[in-house]
């Protein structure tokens, strides 16, 4: 619900590069260009990103995991099923 009232761009719906990248230097670009502040980690997006039906849904790399846990990014949020990033 944050997301659409405080109307940013929802990563996980048009971005699959965000979560699939293996470094933010990959995606700095699109991040920047697209204004996108917050990324979203759940653990179904961890085991896989498809943002077409007809996709097959890829698990994310543990580099492309572990690119959220240094900077630009900051760990604003986490419980058992999800994490929210900060950039």
């Amino acid at each position: 619900m944050v997301f659409g009232f405080a109307k940013h761009p929802a990563s996980w719906d048009s971005y699959r590069e965000v979560y699939m990248s293996e470094n933010y230097e990959e995606i700095k670009g699109i991040m920047s260009e697209k204004d996108l502040r917050f990324v979203l980690l759940t653990e179904s997006i961890k085991k896989g990103v498809a943002l077409e039906q007809w996709e097959n849904a890829e698990p994310m790399s543990k580099m492309a995991r572990e690119k959220f846990e240094s900077e630009p990014f900051i760990k604003i949020y986490a419980n058992e099923e999800a994490e929210l990033y900060m950039r």
